[in-house]
């Protein structure tokens, strides 16, 4: 497959996914996709050799200088929105060359705090920027959410490379 061929977006994720639950199957992993739409996870992951699982959220894109999506909320509510949404680990995909796909596994804590660094930093730059605009999505009730996303330069240290597969079966312990 091309490098700068352009991927369908509804098909990122996907993409994503299976090519992630295609590495896990071949590292003795079962990876069982959900149904569309199922909250909070995206894959859930069995280790057949312990007989334990966990399920995982699954965030794949071909452009991941923009960032990896994660969550939309306002100023007011985005706090509390990381916390109720980042409740398993997340396997961010670069698929923006597809056979050389990249894996980041994040676990909900660093995940947590690099979206709240993230937000304080956004919130700050708005305020000092903006004010009027910066007390405008302070309101609970400013509909038009922000996109809170995650840079691969703030994922390095998760990246999985060559033969290191089996941190999944580690969180399977």
């Amino acid at each position: 497959m091309r490098k700068n061929l352009k991927i369908d977006k509804k098909m990122k994720g996907e993409i994503g996914l299976h090519l992630l639950a295609s590495r896990l199957f071949a590292n003795g992993l079962i990876a069982l996709p959900t149904m569309r739409n199922t909250k909070g996870y995206d894959m859930v992951v069995f280790n057949p050799i312990r007989n334990k699982g966990i399920g995982l959220e699954v965030k794949a894109n071909e452009s991941p200088k923009q960032g990896f999506p994660v969550l939309t909320s306002n100023f007011a509510n985005c706090e509390r929105m990381i916390e109720q949404r980042i409740m398993c680990p997340f396997v961010f995909v670069d698929i923006s060359d597809v056979e050389n796909a990249r894996f980041f596994l994040v676990s909900p804590q660093p995940l947590k705090s690099i979206l709240s660094n993230n937000f304080r930093n956004n919130k700050e730059k708005v305020r000092s920027k903006d004010p009027k605009k910066y007390e405008e999505k302070m309101d609970p009730n400013y509909k038009k959410g922000d996109l809170w996303t995650v840079k691969p330069e703030q994922l390095g240290e998760y990246e999985i490379k060559g033969n290191k597969w089996h941190f999944f079966a580690d969180l399977l312990e």
